[in-house]
């Protein structure tokens, strides 16, 4: 990704800030793939051209293409919920009653805040499609030099288009206090208990980000925070929904990757057994400690971005504690 891109990346995804950019802004129809714009010679330039066109598919899911899209029609969505909560502040003003609507709104998943405003189905149905192509793809992995960097990008988007980053984050106390924590704490877990098949797809895509993470020494520097995300979710997961005692079927979740298998667990998980790899089985006891314990192993054995992944360290150990972090 270009640095324009990452930053806007960051501030969109990671930070929960205002979209800065539109689908217009960037071209859609991009003059070579990532692979050919590496090429450092004439020589493989030629070769990987002459290779491509023997085969269509490796311009046809291009990996930065596929992002840009992705994150493009992400950031329209975001911008017309934005619209809609500005419209409902203005309507605050004169009337103090929605004020208390509009704080409830604010906890909603994108998705429902987006249907219940009046948006097609059809156009939040059509950013799924994109983002499943993107994950049935075998290009959610770019290569870099000797190694393979994970892309955690679409699946950190799929897991905030229903559940709001600032819930996440308030559910264990980063950037609330210990009332904020406790009434965002409830308020998730009412809605991951109403909504199951969500809270597991939402699990699923948080697995897959920790598994990536787990295997690539070399991150870029938004899969770090990707990563906190995730780890925040699993925990979440694991304290709310978590089965304690149970002799259920055993479902290694990083390890699938079928969209029917995603879609069967999601709709009759109830009782099974959730094992993700590094972390155990999750049983809302030992294995929060493990999933904190392993997060943290993890960030220190990364080369790059050493200082944010030292505070994600100090947070993770904070929180095995049972303390509300406050590295970050």
């Amino acid at each position: 990704m270009t640095p324009r891109i990452a930053l806007e990346c960051f501030q969109l995804i990671l930070f929960d800030q205002r979209p800065l950019f539109r689908v217009t802004d960037f071209a859609q129809r991009l003059p070579c793939t990532h692979v050919v714009w590496n090429c450092r010679s004439e020589r493989s330039w030629n070769e990987q051209k002459r290779y491509e066109a023997s085969d269509n598919q490796a311009s046809r899911f291009d990996h930065f293409a596929s992002n840009i899209q992705i994150l493009s029609l992400y950031a329209d969505e975001r911008a017309i919920l934005d619209q809609v909560r500005s419209s409902r502040r203005l309507s605050a003003l004169l009337r103090p009653e929605l004020a208390i609507a509009l704080q409830e709104q604010d906890v909603n998943s994108n998705r429902d805040s987006l249907l219940s405003s009046g948006v097609s189905p059809d156009d939040i149905t059509y950013l799924d499609q994109r983002i499943e192509d993107a994950i049935t793809s075998t290009h959610l992995s770019c290569h870099a030099g000797d190694h393979t960097m994970y892309d955690p990008v679409v699946h950190v988007i799929s897991i905030l288009r229903n559940i709001p980053l600032r819930m996440i984050y308030a559910s264990v106390g980063w950037q609330a206090n210990l009332a904020e924590m406790q009434k965002t704490r409830e308020r998730l877990k009412e809605y991951l208990r109403r909504n199951l098949d969500t809270a597991r797809i939402c699990l699923w895509h948080a697995a897959q980000i920790y598994a990536f993470t787990r295997n690539d020494r070399y991150p870029a520097y938004y899969a770090t925070l990707s990563f906190a995300i995730a780890v925040t979710y699993i925990l979440l997961y694991d304290q709310i929904l978590g089965q304690k005692d149970t002799s259920g079927d055993l479902v290694r979740l990083d390890k699938i990757k079928e969209k029917i298998d995603i879609t069967a667990w999601a709709r009759d998980g109830e009782g099974s057994r959730v094992h993700i790899t590094g972390i155990g089985i999750l049983n809302s006891t030992e294995s929060s400690q493990r999933l904190l314990a392993d997060a943290g192993n993890i960030l220190r054995s990364q080369r790059p971005w050493r200082g944010i992944s030292e505070d994600l360290v100090g947070c993770f150990a904070q929180m095995s504690q049972g303390r509300m972090p406050r590295g970050m």
